[in-house]
C-alpha cells in the first residue's frame, strides 16, 4: 500500500460508514454497567501490616474502584489486631469481591494448616461479603510435577472451606 487515499477510497468508506450508522438508531445499543474493582497487591498489602491495608483501602477508593480484593494474611492480620474488615470497608464504601488465599497444594506436612487457614479466611470473606475465593497455590517445578495430587488437594481443600463432604481420595 503506498499509504495515499485517493477520493474515490476515502468516498466509499465515508458511505459505508453513514450507512451503518443509518442502519443503528441511536440508543439502541446496550449500555454496559461495568464496576472495576483492584487487588491489594499494588499497595504493598501481602505485608499484612493493618496500616499498610488500612491505606490501600483508602487509595482505591479515592480512585473510584468499586471494590478490592485482599489477601489471606490481610484479613487475618486485620482479625489478630483486633480489627475486623467490615468497618474498614463501610468507612470507604467499596465491597470486598475476593480473597487470593495462598495455600500449599503440594506439600502433605502443610495440608491441615492450610485447610485451617482457608476455613478461618473463607468465614472472614463470607461475613465480608466476598464471593470469590482464588487459591494462589505454592509454586512448584513445572517439567516434573504431577499436577493430579495438587488437583485431589484444591478439590479437597475447597470442600473443607465451604463444609461440603470430601471428595473420595
Amino acid at each position: 500500500m503506498n499509504g495515499k487515499l485517493d477520493r474515490r477510497t476515502f468516498t466509499k468508506a465515508m458511505a459505508a460508514g453513514l450507512g451503518l450508522a443509518g442502519v443503528l438508531p441511536a440508543g439502541t445499543l446496550p449500555t454496559r454497567n461495568i464496576k472495576i474493582g483492584h487487588t491489594g497487591i499494588t499497595w504493598s498489602m501481602p505485608l499484612a501490616e493493618p496500616a499498610a491495608i488500612e491505606r490501600g483501602i483508602r487509595e482505591m477508593a479515592s480512585l473510584g474502584y468499586h471494590g478490592i480484593e485482599l489477601f489471606g494474611a490481610n484479613l487475618q492480620a486485620l482479625e489478630a489486631n483486633g480489627e475486623t474488615l467490615l468497618p474498614l470497608l463501610e468507612k470507604y464504601n467499596v465491597r470486598l469481591i475476593s480473597g487470593y488465599l495462598s495455600v500449599s497444594l503440594t506439600n502433605v506436612n502443610n495440608y491441615r494448616t492450610s485447610l485451617d487457614r482457608l476455613q478461618e479466611w473463607g468465614r472472614i470473606l463470607k461475613k465480608a461479603g466476598a464471593t470469590v475465593a482464588v487459591f494462589g497455590p505454592n509454586a512448584v517445578p513445572r517439567k516434573t510435577y504431577d499436577f493430579s495430587f495438587s488437583a485431589q488437594a484444591a478439590a479437597t481443600i475447597a470442600a473443607a472451606m465451604f463444609k461440603r463432604p470430601l471428595p473420595p481420595s
